[in-house]
């Protein structure tokens, strides 16, 4: 039997096991209510400038270590140093 989960055999919330994980012990449907997604929302919101900047070192890292960068920016920019 496939386990519904790494550390978890069904949702904290609604202990139903029919959607698929998504993250924390949630499913797809009870992640968008639970607190961890509220807190992760929030503290992007209010600390956008730390995130973009942690996004551009990662970028930067990817590039050196010849991985595919998980931002958008340092997708745009691998594509550009593609074409020419």
């Amino acid at each position: 039997m496939k386990k519904w989960a790494t550390k978890h055999s069904e949702c904290k919330r609604c202990h139903k096991t029919q959607y698929p994980h998504k993250a924390l012990g949630y499913c797809k449907n009870c992640y968008d209510a639970s607190k961890g997604y509220k807190w992760q929302k929030n503290y992007r919101k209010n600390n956008l400038a730390l995130v973009k900047e942690y996004q551009r070192k990662k970028a930067k890292e990817d590039y050196y270590l010849g991985r595919r960068s998980g931002s958008i920016e340092g997708r745009l920019r691998s594509n550009q140093k593609r074409k020419l």
